[in-house]
Formats: C-alpha cells, structure tokens, sequence
C-alpha cells in the first residue's frame, strides 16, 4: 500500500523551511504487529503568528499546547506524530486501569500526522495526515 501523501495549499516559498508534506503509513501483515511510519514537516500558526515548529521527524505521541507559555489560557491542545495501537474493533489498546496503553503486539493502528482539540464552549477536533488499518482476525 503506497503512502498517503497529502500536500498542503501553496505558500510563499521560503528556503529555509521545511517541505510542506504529510505522509503516513500504517503497515499490518497476518501474524505480526501493525508498524507506523511518515514524516510531517512545517508549521502552526494561530492568527498568523508561528505557536508550534514541526520537524519532519518528530517523536510519536508528542503533546503540545497552543500557546505554548503555561501563563496564558490554552486555546488548542493537541499531539503531534499520533500513533495508536487499537483491538480488532478499532478501539484504543488499554492497560488494566482503562487508560491507553501502546500495544506492541496489536496488529491494528491508527496514525495521525496532527491532531488538534481546538478548546472552548463546544471542543472541536482537527486531524490531518490520517492513516488507519484494522485486522479483524
């Protein structure tokens, strides 16, 4: 399965930026555990101003904040590099506590290049760059 690549609109060019490409790849063969992989590159911007860099490899699971200074209310939250292991229902590998937990032997996953809870009276989730495999048997 090639990768899904999805290119962002056209801006200024700039040197010393990275490219502005997303690309994800979950990989699940019978028998062995699902496999993650992509590169994200670029920035976020709130109101024109740059809040969050985003190398082109970046480590799974990061956390971030938008603004990223603790002093001033949060507006969005979100992470970068997300890679899930799920069950074969598609729903998130847990621990004996109920919370997520990595599972290095699911053979389902999910991944997302960005994903972003924008905060306020009605939370609102953006995800780009998703890739999903899911193994029933």
């Amino acid at each position: 399965m090639p990768p899904i690549t999805q290119k962002n609109p056209p801006q200024p060019s700039q040197p010393d930026q990275p490219p502005k490409e997303l690309r994800r790849r979950p990989l699940s063969q019978p028998g062995k555990a699902v496999q993650f992989s992509g590169t994200a590159g670029g920035h976020l911007s709130l109101m024109g101003a740059r809040q969050v860099d985003i190398p082109a490899l970046w480590p799974a699971n990061l956390p971030f904040r938008i603004p990223s200074d603790p002093s001033r209310p949060a507006v969005a939250v979100g992470f970068l590099n997300e890679q899930i292991t799920t069950d074969n229902q598609g729903r998130p590998t847990r621990d004996e506590t109920g919370a997520y937990a990595y599972d290095p032997r699911a053979t389902s996953g999910f991944t997302n290049a960005v994903r972003l809870i924008v905060l306020g009276d009605e939370r609102t989730e953006v995800t780009i760059g998703h890739a999903a495999v899911i193994r029933t048997q």
